[in-house]
């Protein structure tokens, strides 16, 4: 019960929180609305599906997120496989020539994959495969 109360709460506040980015800007459109009743609003289109319209493109949000799913699942689903397929099997060298040669470069590598923040790695891979 603590457990769930603490996800709720932490729910909240993330909402909370992606809300003020929009709420604050100088241009916002429930600005003139008190905060409660304008993240309420906010929620309420959040849970329909209802992102609003774009300020860049006057475009709907969630129709540009219908063109672009089907790419990002893609993308997310082929990532998904490639770990899994690289992943196991050196998790299984690494687990089977423990405290040898390669057990310690494979822990050595995962550590440098784990520190490196991921935008900085994007940009690496950017460079280096363009």
């Amino acid at each position: 019960m603590r457990r769930l109360l603490l996800l709720l709460v932490t729910l909240f506040f993330l909402t909370f929180v992606g809300f003020s980015l929009s709420y604050f800007t100088p241009h916002a459109p429930l600005q003139g609305a008190s905060l409660w009743n304008a993240w309420q609003f906010w929620f309420t289109g959040l849970l329909h599906w209802d992102f609003g319209v774009s300020s860049i493109n006057g475009q709907l949000i969630s129709q540009q997120l219908k063109e672009v799913f089907p790419a990002t699942m893609e993308l997310c689903i082929l990532a998904f496989g490639f770990a899994l397929l690289v992943g196991i099997p050196v998790g299984m060298l690494a687990g089977i020539m423990r405290n040898k040669w390669p057990d310690t470069l494979i822990s050595a590598l995962a550590l440098l994959g784990f520190s490196i923040p991921v935008f900085w790695l994007a940009l690496l891979l950017t460079l280096f495969f363009s």
